[in-house]
C-alpha cells in the first residue's frame, strides 16, 4: 500500500476533485495502519475464560511490544482490568514475524467487540 506499518496518518480528502477550486482539506482524523495481522485462518474469539493464547503476525513487533484489548480508541477507551488483559507471555514462534499472548477473557462483556492493542516500544516509550 505505500504505507509505513505502525504509523500514524492524516485523512484528508479533496471533496470537489482534481483541478477544481477547493483544494483538499485534513479532515481531522487520524488513521493507523497496524503492523499486526491475524496469524490464523479462523476469526479470533475471545471467550469469558481465562488464560486464552492469541496468535499475532507483525514484522516489527519485539518482546517489548505490550498488548491488551480495548473496546475501541487503543488510547482513549478503557481498558478491562488492564493488569490481567495484559499478556502474561509473549515469544516468537516457529513461524516468521508470529507471537503469542495470553488473554483473561473473564472480565469481558458477552457479545462485545473488542480490538487487539500494540504499543511497539512497550513501558519505555510513549
Amino acid at each position: 500500500t505505500g504505507l509505513t506499518p505502525g504509523k500514524i496518518y492524516s485523512l484528508c480528502v479533496d471533496f470537489d476533485g482534481l483541478g477544481a477550486d477547493v483544494s483538499i482539506v485534513d479532515t481531522n482524523f487520524q488513521l493507523y495502519n497496524s503492523p499486526a495481522i491475524n496469524a490464523d485462518i479462523a476469526a479470533y474469539k475471545v471467550q469469558k475464560l481465562p488464560n486464552q493464547t492469541m496468535r499475532i503476525r507483525c514484522p516489527i513487533c519485539t518482546e517489548a511490544t505490550v498488548v491488551h484489548l480495548s473496546t475501541g480508541n487503543c488510547s482513549l477507551e478503557p481498558i478491562y482490568s488492564s493488569t490481567s488483559l495484559m499478556p502474561s507471555s509473549r515469544r516468537a514462534v516457529a513461524e516468521e514475524e508470529v507471537w503469542t499472548f495470553v488473554v483473561d477473557g473473564s472480565p469481558l462483556e458477552l457479545g462485545a467487540m473488542y480490538y487487539i492493542c500494540l504499543d511497539l516500544d512497550g513501558n519505555s516509550g510513549p
